[in-house]
């Protein structure tokens, strides 16, 4: 429900050279945008961190609850704005829709910018990713909608 970014500006470090894209200490000339690895159905896939709403909940409350479960109270972001910056919306496969008896599901994303700490549960899969990597990262009509909010570098 959140795009978190994080930009910087420096030389190559140790993390460019590794390509550790845990790290927030590489490309520190471009933007990057934090995915997490989730399941979907019957796959995994890397997307920004998603939940669904709980009732009672604004869809800003949901997306700061959300983000805190998926990365862990470590890692603290600021959220812009009560109204989400953009949304994606899809279906679900055969098999869910017969389960839960729904069509699909609009995901609403916050711009979110991060502000200290990381992710420490090793459990969590995630990726500090720039605009190319999330082409090869991510599922490619999410891609679009995902790309298409973020800042140009």
């Amino acid at each position: 429900m959140s795009a978190i970014l994080h930009k910087q500006m420096s030389a190559p470090r140790d993390a460019d050279i590794k390509n550790d894209m845990k790290s927030l200490k590489r490309k520190l000339d471009r933007h990057l945008v934090l995915v997490v690895n989730q399941q979907l159905g019957d796959k995994k896939h890397y997307l920004l961190p998603q939940g669904t709403l709980q009732d009672g909940e604004t869809l800003r409350q949901a997306a700061e609850r959300v983000l805190k479960q998926c990365c862990g109270s470590d890692l603290s972001a600021q959220i812009y704005g009560n109204a989400p910056c953009g949304f994606y919306k899809y279906k679900y496969p055969k098999s869910t829709s017969e389960i839960t008896g729904l069509t699909g599901a609009k995901v609403f994303i916050y711009f979110a910018r991060y502000l200290n700490g990381q992710i420490t549960d090793r459990k969590v899969d995630f990726k500090w990713l720039d605009r190319i990597e999330l082409k090869t990262h991510l599922p490619v009509p999410y891609n679009s909608s995902v790309t298409q909010l973020l800042i140009d570098e």
